[in-house]
């Protein structure tokens, strides 16, 4: 598990889903959102549940914006989902930001999800691989745009000897 750096920037979206609020404030205070399997004389809660849940039962309830079902989805795929985010981005920091996107957009897309297709695990994983993608190639896009933008700002900047030439045509 990742120690509390990846959700640590806020979410920015009309409505915040609830499920990943829940889980940046646990993750915040080092708690696990499951709970032990058992408390009390054996009586179950309502995480233990979901904790043995299937992940494709699990979606429907996240599809149906259950935010303890999405705690629970988080928690069993954030390690591989960080882990190939750190491997395409190659920084912390970058990881961080496409994990966040990734599971952004489990949450809102949730009830796209098709077991036909594949695992949830997959369906996750290939979100976070094309949310790094899409972020190494904003981020070449910026650093070539810089590039080109200061080698155009000196080609735009005429010799002297043009605007000389350039203003004694003029008159």
């Amino acid at each position: 598990m990742i120690a509390g750096s990846a959700l640590r920037r806020p979410v920015t979206c009309d409505e915040p889903p609830r499920g990943l609020v829940a889980v940046r404030r646990k993750m915040a205070t080092g708690s696990h959102p499951i709970p032990a399997p058992l408390r009390r004389g054996g009586v179950s809660t309502t995480a233990d549940k979901l904790g043995r849940m299937a992940d494709e039962d699990l979606m429907a309830l996240v599809a149906a914006t259950d935010a303890d079902a999405f705690s629970v989805l988080y928690d069993r795929h954030i390690t591989a989902a960080y882990s190939l985010a750190y491997r395409i981005a190659g920084s912390q920091s970058l990881a961080d930001d496409v994990t966040q996107a990734a599971f952004l957009s489990v949450w809102r897309s949730a009830g796209r999800y098709d077991s036909r297709q594949g695992s949830v695990r997959s369906w996750v994983l290939s979100i976070t691989r094309n949310r790094a993608i899409d972020q190494l190639r904003r981020a070449t896009r910026h650093t070539d745009r810089q590039a080109a933008g200061d080698g155009e700002a000196a080609e735009r900047l005429p010799a002297r000897e043009d605007t000389e030439a350039a203003a004694i045509e003029a008159v």
